[in-house]
Parts: structure tokens; sequence; C-alpha cells
């Protein structure tokens, strides 16, 4: 459980530090995905309610951190995805890309109108059509580009973790 942790806390700093400072500097991606919610609907899907609970509040209090309107904003929202994406743990298939792109679509279409209508209720004055078109889409369309490559490594990751924790209970070293 511990090396899960220091894993999951490493893998969100690393996406962090990729979407909020080298990606918008590299030219052919011009769209900017949202890595972290992409961690999130995985870590839900692979993992469960609780873990994609979990890693909604810490990578939502990231964004809080560097993005967001208010402490909390970020946090709540992606809470909220890693809990609905966590009840479809139960139909997790191994390496089937099927679901995870159609979760993180959904998703990242809940949170961009989650965050439109918070910014047009904080005083905000744009068309929400417009934004749907400059900002969500082209968002929701590149996260599912990264989806694309991301789940395949955290599914990995997540395969060896949950090989390393049976392991770890079956020893008889550490029964208790």
């Amino acid at each position: 459980m511990r090396r899960r942790i220091i894993v999951s806390a490493v893998i969100i700093l690393i996406l962090a530090l990729l979407q909020m400072s080298v990606l918008p500097w590299i030219p052919a991606v011009f769209l900017q995905p949202n890595l972290l919610l992409v961690f999130v609907v995985s870590t839900g899907f692979m993992r469960g309610r609780r873990s994609g609970i979990w890693m909604g509040f810490a990578c939502g209090l990231v964004l809080d951190l560097f993005y967001g309107p208010g402490l909390g904003f970020h946090a709540l929202l992606l809470m909220l995805i890693g809990y609905a994406n966590g009840f479809l743990c139960k139909i997790f298939f191994d390496e089937d890309l099927k679901m995870p792109v159609i979760l993180v679509s959904v998703s990242e279409l809940f949170y961009g109108i989650c965050f439109s209508i918070y910014t047009m209720l904080s005083g905000g004055h744009y068309s929400f059509w417009k934004y749907v078109r400059l900002a969500i889409l082209p968002e929701l369309i590149s996260s599912v580009i990264f989806t694309f490559i991301l789940y395949k490594i955290f599914f990995m990751i997540n395969q060896r973790l949950s090989a390393y924790e049976l392991e770890e209970q079956q020893s008889p070293w550490l029964r208790k």
C-alpha cells in the first residue's frame, strides 16, 4: 500500500509538470490535454471508487494550487469524476481501450461544462457555445489522444503494483 501511494505521488508530480510546464511549449501539441484527469479516470476505472476519490482529491488539489479559481473547486470536481468512474470498476477488462476512451471523453465533457458554469456564475461574461467550441472540444480531443498512450502505461504500473501487493500478502514472513 505504501508503495502504491509513493508511485501515485510520483505519477501525479510528473503529469502535473508535463501538463503545466512542458506541453504548453511544444509546438506540435497545440491542444492542451488534461493529463491529471486522464490519471483520475484511469485510477477510478482500474482500482474502484475509493482510489478514484483519493486520486481525484490529490490531482484536484494540485490543479487548484496552480490553476484554480479557488482552493477546492478542482479537487471536488475530480473527486466526483473519480468516484463516478470507480463504479465501473466491476466491468474492467484487461487492455481494452474502448471503455477508458469513452470514460475520459464523458469525464472531460463534464469537467469542461462544470468549469464553464462556475466561471459564468463567478462573473465571467462569455458565450457558452463559443467556450465549448474553443476550449472544451479541443481539450477533449487532446485528452482522448493522450489516453491511448497513458492508459497503457497506467495499466502496466497497476498490474505490477497489484502483483507486488499480492506477493506481499502471501509472504510467510509478513503474516500476522
